[in-house]
């Protein structure tokens, strides 16, 4: 169902290895890798759903305002989650070296779609 919206991502984004539809309860709703493949849970970063649930606890705490997107980068990757419903998150992986703004653009542009559909 979400499948051509993330392949449609991850072509977008250079170099991306993989992205993913994600409840912020930690459930995979769709994920695909580079080639398009799905995959399983074990496989996908849906711990960053945690992640979402901590910064939204945060904010309740310092009312910094309601959260749009949040990135995480390490030495090996970008991981860039774009917040769509108070329940569902859209996140990429991509390369350490890309460029975090041309990567939550691709995000924002696909969102919508995604977004039609929940």
């Amino acid at each position: 169902m979400f499948e051509s919206a993330l392949k449609r991502l991850i072509d977008a984004v250079e170099g991306a290895s993989g992205a993913a539809l994600l409840a912020t309860e930690g459930l995979i709703i769709e994920a695909l890798d580079a080639q398009g493949r799905k995959l399983d849970a074990d496989e996908v970063l849906s711990e960053y759903a945690g992640v979402f649930e901590q910064l939204a606890t945060l904010d309740e705490v310092l009312n910094l305002g309601q959260i749009d997107h949040f990135e995480v980068q390490t030495d090996q990757h970008l991981v860039s989650v774009r917040v769509l419903t108070p329940h569902y998150l859209l996140a990429v992986r991509a390369p350490k070296d890309a460029i975090p703004g041309k990567v939550a653009f691709q995000l924002r542009i696909v969102s919508p779609d995604i977004t039609r559909e929940l």
